[in-house]
């Protein structure tokens, strides 16, 4: 893990630019989804098995439904400084700079305790079980590729920099497992580096809408949309 002094250059000031983007969503799950209709029908998702976690969003803060090529990276909004020393690290990595990327943010509920300090942790009856779910907001970074090469080394960089490990040095905030997807556009690309075709089921409820991940079941009911995604592989094992 990098310590304090190896920050890349930059990371403080894109710490900055983190939080100020930030500072117009709320922070806590509940806040962030202030349609209740939403939370309902993602939870009975959960509760039927029908998915292991949703995500709700405006197309603007998170779009993963866009024509565009777009790699969106996410990680607990309250975590700043690690998206700061994430930029800074791909700025010197000559990956990004001012014009190809802008933040995002989403709500997110899944199955599981990760043990992490920003979730709130509570309980659902799923298939008629008790099990741990875990809400929490996400930031998000959205890339705007230029070419297959700069997509390829953008998920390459956040593959390797942004996955705890032990084995390797990771940035300071990093998930265990990543969660880095892409829109459509770059499925031809991205496949060819071990990501992972799902579809995204979208239901729009609201200003933004209920989304979830499935490897190869659609949710075929009215007002349900859906298309093709790209995922990272670990995240990939974590999707039904």
């Amino acid at each position: 893990m990098l310590e304090e002094n190896q920050k890349p250059k930059g990371a403080f000031f894109y710490e900055g630019l983190s939080k100020e983007c930030f500072a117009s969503h709320p922070q806590s799950f509940r806040e962030f989804v202030i349609e209740k209709q939403a939370i309902f029908e993602g939870d009975k998702l959960l509760s039927s098995g029908l998915s292991s976690g949703y995500n709700y969003a405006t197309d603007a803060d998170f779009p993963l439904g866009s024509d565009q090529p777009l790699i969106i990276y996410n990680n607990y909004i309250q975590r700043a400084s690690h998206f700061g020393e994430v930029l800074a690290a791909m700025e010197e990595a000559g990956l990004i700079n001012t014009d190809n990327f802008n933040f995002g943010a989403k709500a997110t509920k899944v199955l599981g305790n990760w043990e992490d300090e920003e979730p709130v942790v509570s309980s659902i009856v799923r298939l008629g079980k008790v099990v741990e779910v875990s809400e929490s907001v996400e930031g998000c970074l959205i890339f705007h590729p230029q070419d297959a090469i700069q997509a390829i080394k953008m998920v390459e960089f956040l593959d390797t920099k942004a996955k705890k490990t032990d084995e390797v040095t990771f940035i300071k905030g990093s998930w265990t497992v990543p969660d880095i997807r892409s829109t459509g556009k770059l499925e031809d690309i991205l496949t060819l580096v071990g990501y992972k075709t799902v579809y995204a089921n979208k239901l729009n409820i609201g200003n933004g809408n209920l989304i979830t991940l499935k490897k190869s079941e659609k949710i075929i009911k009215d007002g349900w949309r859906n298309q093709k995604v790209l995922v990272n592989s670990a995240l990939y094992e974590f999707i039904d």
